[in-house]
């Protein structure tokens, strides 16, 4: 873990590009049912053109569908748009997680806004309330992360051959010695990594009851 110490009040620049999205934190713990239903009604869009629409994506609502569960932000853009609309996902939220999902409309659009995430031309940055406080203003993590065959789902630090780069940039927005608001911005996209890279900095995200 990398961690560098800056001045207080100091935050991660923002630029052109970037998702802002909420990490769930109001479960009441870990479930892997959906016990939670999402609200009802129409998503919030947020932009539309030709090529993609932006929604307001509520928590505990599924991006896609799955075997068990019809009700998802896919669903019911399609059922905004209508039948013919080619609707597409070029990324994901977690269930639980509530934020900006961007979906393509049409092969064209998902292939370029998949090479935009892939080459990270597109940012992601996400808003976590943790318990306690980090033990600094600003800094890195970089921790390989891998599946916890053992304890599925939960991931674990791996250094070993099956682990995977994971590296995640944080700032503090605001802190008490209880609990704190973070601004992480993932550099990959593994698993659970904004879970684990809080676990790491001893801070875990308030509410997750799978690494808390």
């Amino acid at each position: 873990m990398i961690v560098t110490a800056v001045p207080p009040g100091a935050a991660l620049r923002s630029g052109d590009g970037e998702l802002h999205s909420i990490a769930w934190s109001d479960a009441p713990a870990y479930t892997s049912e959906p016990e939670l239903v999402p609200p009802t009604g129409p998503l919030c869009v947020v932009h539309r053109d030709e090529h993609c629409v932006v929604v307001e994506k509520p928590a505990y609502l599924p991006t896609e569908n799955t075997e068990r569960i019809k009700d998802s932000v896919r669903a019911r853009v399609e059922a905004l748009l209508g039948a013919d609309a080619d609707v597409r996902i070029p990324h994901r939220l977690d269930w639980e997680t509530s934020g900006l999902l961007v979906l393509a409309l049409g092969s064209e659009a998902m292939r370029s806004l998949s090479m935009q995430f892939a080459s990270r031309t597109v940012r992601k940055s996400y808003v976590a309330d943790v318990v306690g406080a980090p033990p600094a203003r600003l800094g890195t993590v970089r921790l390989p992360l891998s599946s916890d065959p053992d304890r599925r789902p939960r991931q674990r630090v791996d250094f070993g051959a099956s682990g995977k780069p994971a590296v995640t940039e944080w700032a503090v927005e605001r802190s008490t010695p209880h609990a704190s608001r973070l601004v992480l911005r993932p550099e990959t996209g593994r698993r659970h990594q904004l879970r684990m890279h809080c676990l790491a900095l001893g801070c875990p995200i308030a509410g997750d009851g799978l690494y808390s």
